[in-house]
């Protein structure tokens, strides 16, 4: 799918075209039902032209979720969508972090806000987390937050956004393949200061208190307080002291409290959501926080892992089509939870934000093309945009969208085979993380040597993996038993002091081989332990990458032999295939088979698909 994010029918029917189209609702706001109906087959025909066949929309107008003619507008957008073949998803939320339903499960249950424990000194108090938070610091709209450790909370947003959806759409929902969530997170961390994109104001629905001071916290709710305790026999309030400790000594009591975290999160927030959508008829989709540290990974989301393996359709949020600006890791994170879970694929949210909002130029067609083409190599099957589509020429935007299609279509229902996996300790994590009121990502700069250390491993290793061409995921403690069913046998351990005991137990069972760091400790049931004595072979001797004239390249392997070979610069490089093959070429739409020894040309920003065998 190709599809565009539009969000309000409202906001797409008064956009200007390139072509010098004047803005088509009128200084009244007012239209005729004739009219909109009329100008909806026009948009809505304009972006079939464009090669997209997939809309992201929601309900718009004032209040949200409550104006009748809004929703009247979107049940008459989504039939004219219908009408053009549309696929839809609703986007859950009135703009980012999805959560408070644009501030609807607040303005009744102030107490399912997202709460603290904060430390002031050498005091420690419960208490609301929003300044300095990603509530109150995003481009979006500055506004109090949910709780997500709270299952009122999430069942709250859930019956007042989905089931408000289902009420009012009716037989419409079944149009509806998904609901897509937005950046969701623990609250417990400082961002920095922001300013709107180009001198732009943003949104203000709840004022920050300045005289609330931003301080170090944890993230807390009643369930996680309850659950804690009857695991650790301790009150939460009563540990924080130690939870709040700097040492450069790993701590058990921590990675106890961040395991806690982490199931309840999954219980209270992941696993409700899946539900949710799964009642409807629907897919869970979209994209946590912070894909692209795992440092950021752990403090927002205490285990990614554990929240994403709940999406039926995970994605990454992509900001920039600078090719060099693409994060390996952040793409990886999704795309081995759908691999691990059910060997699917991922979507992205794709954007030329920086280059358009922030450095005033948006990106050309050759850049968006050679992003998703990269996405693409990266696991991307499902391509939702929030390019503005008002300064892209048509032909361009067909011309990418085209080529998407073409790619898509080709490897279709091909099978990703990976056969490393790069273990993620976020026990590590874990047991050093101290809470600040520094911002990221300086907020990792005062952390304990090990923990600064694990972060620059995993992303390095990553990198590495990645530029040599191994075919390899990412995994977590909750997935190791898993690889041996997706047939992975190899396990990279970062340079980081903790790992999991399953990781430990999956060795000396010899399900898997271990190469790269020799962690000094293991995880398990609220104690650290001395690691045993375990083989830990060379990065040097992983499996050899299937084609190391391709250094210049980046490739994908596919089952059946067959690989798509990507360039990620902007100079031609050559390949030699060194034995028949068919050659595909998104780009040109050909297909050719080739004798051995023939050398092919890639062009810069651009890939081959390359089938060998029968």
């Amino acid at each position: 799918m190709r599809a565009q994010i539009i969000h309000t029918f409202e906001g797409f029917l008064s956009k200007e075209k390139r072509d010098g189209m004047a803005v088509l609702l009128g200084s009244s706001g007012e239209l005729g039902v004739a009219k909109v109906s009329e100008l909806l087959q026009e948009r809505l025909s304009y972006l079939k032209e464009c090669g997209l066949d997939g809309l992201v929309v929601n309900v718009g107008g004032e209040p949200y979720l409550e104006d009748e003619e809004s929703w009247e507008l979107l049940r008459q957008g989504l039939a004219a969508a219908r009408s053009l073949g549309f696929k839809i998803w609703l986007y859950d939320e009135k703009g980012y972090p999805s959560g408070s339903a644009g501030g609807l499960v607040l303005r009744e249950e102030s107490r399912l806000e997202a709460v603290g424990i904060k430390r002031e000194r050498e005091d420690y108090y419960l208490a609301p987390l929003y300044e300095g938070t990603h509530a109150e610091r995003n481009y979006s709209e500055r506004r109090r937050y949910i709780n997500l450790l709270d299952s009122k909370a999430v069942e709250r947003f859930l019956a007042v956004t989905h089931n408000r959806y289902k009420e009012k759409l009716g037989k419409d929902m079944e149009l509806v393949e998904a609901f897509f969530t937005d950046e969701p997170s623990l609250m417990s961390v400082v961002l920095p200061q922001l300013e709107g994109p180009q001198g732009k104001q943003i949104p203000v629905l709840d004022p920050p208190d300045p005289a609330v001071k931003v301080l170090p916290a944890l993230p807390y709710s009643e369930e996680l307080a309850n659950l804690y305790k009857q695991r650790w026999g301790q009150e939460l309030l009563a540990a924080a002291p130690q939870l709040m400790r700097h040492s450069q000594k790993p701590s058990a009591e921590k990675c106890a409290f961040w395991e806690t975290v982490a199931m309840v999160y999954e219980q209270t927030y992941a696993e409700r959501m899946q539900a949710g959508c799964a009642a409807l008829g629907t897919k869970l989709t979209g994209h946590i926080l912070a894909e692209e540290s795992p440092f950021a990974n752990m403090v927002f989301h205490a285990n990614p892992f554990r929240v994403l393996k709940h999406f039926h359709l995970p994605g990454v949020d992509l900001l920039t089509n600078k090719i060099d600006d693409i994060s390996i890791f952040g793409h990886k994170l999704p795309l081995s939870c759908a691999f691990l879970n059910h060997e699917g694929w991922i979507m992205t949210e794709t954007s030329d934000f920086v280059e358009d909002r922030i450095e005033g130029k948006p990106a050309s067609a050759e850049q968006m093309a050679a992003a998703l083409s990269y996405q693409f190599l990266l696991g991307v099957r499902e391509f939702t945009y929030y390019y503005n589509i008002w300064n892209k020429e048509q032909a361009e935007y067909r011309w990418i969208n085209q080529l998407l299609a073409r790619m898509c279509g080709y490897a279709e229902n091909w099978k990703y085979m990976p056969s490393i996996a790069l273990y993620c300790p976020y026990e590590s994590f874990w047991a050093g993380y101290v809470p600040a009121s520094t911002p990221l990502p300086e907020l990792l700069e005062g952390q304990p040597e090990f923990v600064q250390q694990t972060e620059k491993s995993i992303l390095r290793l990553c990198d590495k993996l990645f530029s040599q061409n191994q075919q390899f995921i990412l995994c977590d403690e909750s997935s190791v038993d898993d690889l041996g069913k997706r047939g992975i046998t190899h396990l990279v351990l970062p340079e980081a002091p903790v790992v999991a005991n399953a990781v430990v137990e999956a060795a000396l069972e010899g399900r898997v081989s271990l190469y790269g760091g020799r962690p000094s400790l293991v995880y398990k049931d609220g104690e650290l332990a001395d690691c045993p004595q375990l083989s830990i072979k060379p990065l040097s001797e992983l499996p050899a990458p299937e084609f190391p004239q391709a250094s210049d390249l980046r490739y994908s392997a596919f089952q059946d032999r067959r690989y798509y070979f990507f360039n990620p610069s902007w100079e031609v490089k050559a390949l030699t295939v060194e034995e028949k093959a068919v050659v595909y070429d998104p780009a040109a739409d050909h297909k050719l088979q080739v004798e051995p020894a023939t050398v092919l040309t890639i062009s810069g920003g651009s890939g081959l698909f390359v089938c060998f065998g029968d």
